[in-house]
């Protein structure tokens, strides 16, 4: 779909994927229902649909600007976090502790407490 750059029959991706038009088709509506691929009917000759698909660009794009934004926010967040906050790095593990979680564990490895 994506190099035709047009609606395709699921018979057609069938036959392209060496797989049954059923299980072709399970697949395509479990896609329309995420919002990744679009849905054409169209009539043919003789008074049947044929049913097009087509990848849904605009969706795909607007859920990877989202979630990179979302990422985005979330390593701010960290960064401004990180430039507030002072952090004991354990030697042994490498985790960085809050200095009230240092002293609450004596400044030893939580991984070596815990096991």
């Amino acid at each position: 779909m994506i190099e035709k750059g047009e609606a395709v029959p699921d018979e057609t991706l069938a036959l392209i994927l060496g797989i049954s038009a059923t299980e072709i088709r399970r697949i395509l509506h479990v896609m329309h229902k995420a919002g990744l691929v679009g849905l054409i009917r169209e009539s043919t000759d003789q008074y049947r649909y044929e049913y097009k698909w087509f990848i849904n660009r605009d969706f795909i794009r607007k859920f990877l600007v989202q979630h990179i934004n979302n990422v985005s926010s979330k390593l701010m967040h960290r960064i401004n976090a990180l430039g507030t906050t002072t952090l004991y790095i354990c030697p042994t593990c490498f985790r960085g502790y809050t200095l009230d979680e240092a002293y609450e564990y004596d400044f030893r490895c939580l991984g070596m407490t815990q096991n």
